[in-house]
This record gives C-alpha cells, structure tokens and sequence, in this order.
C-alpha cells in the first residue's frame, strides 16, 4: 500500500510539474476518464434514488442496473448523440471555465482604495508695505 500511494504521489508532482501541450491531453484524458467511468454510475445512482428501477423497455420491465446503463451510454456515445457527449466532456469542459473564471479573479485589478484627498496648500502670501 505505501509503495501505491509513493507511485499516485510521484504521478501527482509530475502532473502538476508539466506544462504545454502534454498536461492539456493528460488533462483531457483524465477528464474522459471521470466522464466515462465515473459519471455514468452517479447518473445511474440519482436515477434509482429519485426515479426507481432502470428500464430500456417501452414496456416498463427493469432491464439492468449501473452496467446497462453504462452500455447504454457507449451506445449514444457510438450514435453521437449529443446529451450522452455532453456527459462525457462535461468535466473537462467544466474544469476548462473554471480555470478561466480563475484567470480572470486573479488578472482583475483589486478595487481602488478610497484615498483621502490631501489637505489644501497654504496660500502664500508676500509681505507687502502699505502707506
């Protein structure tokens, strides 16, 4: 186990160190990764808390559970149906706005301080002689 968790760390430097076009695509792949594996079965899960069984049949029979869901899924995915892409790219595109929206915080000028305007100059005035 700790030579696991020493290899998921020193995988973990080594993405954080890279840069370019190599940690987009292991980004990008990492993030198909969430959106193929991982989404799915949490799809499926708030489907089966909230709506009940899973069924593919008009005739209202359950039909699977995660893993026909899951088939069902390759098979939009196959079809190129857009909802089932949308799923698939989502965390990718999702983390694509949020590192620009964080950009955007960090590169935003901090707000202006209300700075006190300074005091008037004295009026100088000469020594004159009157009569």
């Amino acid at each position: 186990m700790p030579g696991m968790l020493a290899g998921i760390s020193k995988a973990w430097r080594t993405y954080r160190a890279s840069t370019g076009l190599g940690h987009e695509l292991t980004t990008l792949a990492l993030m198909l990764l969430v959106g193929l594996f991982v989404l799915p079965p949490l799809i499926w899960l708030a489907g089966h808390l909230t709506l009940g069984d899973y069924t593919r049949s008009y005739a209202g029979t359950p039909t699977g559970g995660p893993l026909a869901l899951w088939i069902d899924f390759l098979r939009g995915l196959a079809a190129g149906s857009v909802g089932y892409w949308l799923v698939l790219l989502g965390p990718w595109v999702l983390l694509k706005w949020l590192q620009i929206a964080w950009a955007v915080i960090a590169r935003a000028p901090a707000p202006a301080r209300r700075r006190e305007p300074p005091p008037p100059k004295p009026v100088r005035r000469d020594p004159t002689i009157s009569d």
